[in-house]
């Protein structure tokens, strides 16, 4: 851990460099989360504990902690340090979000307790300029722009010196209303009345369930199942899917997802016919909030069945007073005929000053492409898109 850092507005910094630093906050990191703005399950401290027990933890930490004159907590910004290079050549050390890819984790974020968000954040840049011996850039795939994250983002990249760079993205969401006759509504008649013909024929078929599984003892074989299906899927356009291609995905959904049940966030809706999945969805409730992960079906089977479980998913959704069903992944056109709301979030990339940057702050480079590219062992990981499209078919 490197020296606290005191500021004019009587706030002290800390960068924190070993992951054992990490787990002591357990009992400060979600209080904080809580009175942020950034509040996500895919910044809790549980999630990035799972990530770093699949093996992240080979990673550097680079975690900037602010502690207001009492000592509590008021602002974390959560990076590890990982290795890229520019033109196949130059080394760049790049700041990435602690528990990001290949989790499947959105909304990237700096955790600032509202009350003190200005301080905090210009004590964050601060520190992170103090720091920038040890870091190159600053990459935020998939940043909310809704919750304040773009403005407390331009407050750090203000004190620390920073370049800002940024795109839009646009992410598709449903807002539910109290009741699933009101949902339908929504849709046009054609589909309206198709979803429903849908779901009549595939439910009288015999053997045919729908549930949303939450028994403790069942949950090895339902991932098992989620895992089988989301490959089948995929494998339709010669692909093997997330899960196949990234194993360290596989084994953090093994690692969270007990962790996610056992804290009321998990949620799994499951098709079946004869005890056999055939169709299931995975995703998480949070604050009001279902976020849809990962799907999978079988694609020898009716051809229906997603579109059916959707559906279902939606009325459990409605039914337990959720007030949004989020995709996540971007909008597409599958997603607003289930008439998802469009909203509009960012990528962010920044770079500090240094002499050895002026390449990244003068060429329009962003991490995602051939000219800067992630390295060492989980470099697929950290450069692939992880599918959240959520498809009605493959």
């Amino acid at each position: 851990m490197d020296g606290s850092v005191g500021h004019p507005s009587s706030l002290h910094t800390a960068i924190l460099r070993d992951w054992d630093a990490f787990v002591a906050l357990r009992a400060d990191w979600n209080r904080l989360l809580g009175r942020s703005g950034a509040d996500s399950v895919f910044l809790t401290w549980e999630w990035i504990r799972a990530w770093l027990d699949c093996g992240a933890q080979n990673w550097q930490p680079l975690i900037v902690v602010v502690r207001d004159a009492g000592g509590a907590l008021v602002g974390i910004a959560p990076f590890y340090v990982a290795q890229y290079r520019l033109l196949h050549a130059l080394p760049v050390r790049v700041l990435r979000l602690a528990g990001d890819f290949p989790t499947g984790a959105e909304y990237g974020d700096w955790i600032v307790a509202r009350e003190r968000e200005p301080e905090a954040c210009a004590a964050i840049g601060a520190a992170l300029r103090e720091a920038r011996d040890s870091w190159d850039c600053i990459w935020m795939p998939n940043v909310s722009g809704w919750n304040g994250a773009p403005e407390r983002t331009r407050l750090i990249a203000q004190a620390g010196a920073m370049r800002l760079r940024s795109r839009p993205i646009y992410f598709g969401h449903i807002d539910l209303p109290p009741t699933l006759a009101e949902y339908e509504n929504t849709l046009s008649a054609n589909r309206r009345q198709q979803i429903r013909r849908k779901r009549r024929n595939l439910v009288k078929e015999p053997g045919v369930a729908m549930a949303s599984p939450a028994d403790p003892a069942q949950l090895d074989r339902t991932l098992e199942d989620l895992f089988r299906l989301h490959h089948a899927r995929w494998m339709t356009r010669g692909d093997p899917g997330t899960f196949v291609r990234k194993p360290m995905q596989a084994e953090f959904y093994r690692r969270f997802a007990p962790v996610a049940l056992a804290h009321g966030w998990l949620r799994l809706h499951t098709l079946s016919q004869g005890g056999v999945t055939k169709a299931i969805q995975y995703g998480y409730c949070y604050k009001g909030t279902f976020l849809q992960l990962q799907e999978g079906f079988d694609p020898g089977y009716q051809a229906d069945a997603g579109n059916v479980l959707r559906h279902y998913a939606i009325e459990s959704c409605i039914a337990e007073g959720l007030k949004c069903y989020d995709f996540l992944g971007e909008m597409t056109e599958h997603k607003s005929r289930w008439q998802a709301t469009r909203r509009t979030g960012c990528d962010l990339f920044l770079v500090h000053d240094g002499a050895r940057n002026l390449p990244l702050r003068l060429l329009p480079l962003w991490p995602t492409g051939r000219h800067l590219r992630a390295q060492g062992e989980f470099a697929p990981a950290i450069e692939a898109v992880v599918d959240t499209s959520g498809g009605d078919s493959p």
